[in-house]
């Protein structure tokens, strides 16, 4: 899968706000297959996966928990 990644310019994936959520998921994937050769891969997905969060939603997120904020405030009344 990586070797798929590397083919691709960098500049497209900072395009993409689902990437994150795909690093996400591979992580996940490795976690399941309980293949311990995989852990240094699964952090840098990890690590991938927070960066990309942290640039299309904020520091620590806060677009993205703001936008919840509103929809949960939206749905309690």
């Amino acid at each position: 899968m990586r070797e798929a990644f590397s083919l691709c310019d960098s500049k497209v994936f900072e395009l993409i706000d689902n990437i994150p959520i795909l690093q996400i998921n591979m992580e996940w994937c490795y976690f399941m297959l309980h293949d311990i050769s995989s852990l240094s891969e699964a952090g840098h997905r990890h690590k991938t996966a927070i960066d990309g969060l942290e640039r299309t939603n904020g520091k620590n997120l806060l677009c993205l928990r703001l936008l919840q904020g509103r929809l949960f405030l939206k749905l309690a009344f």
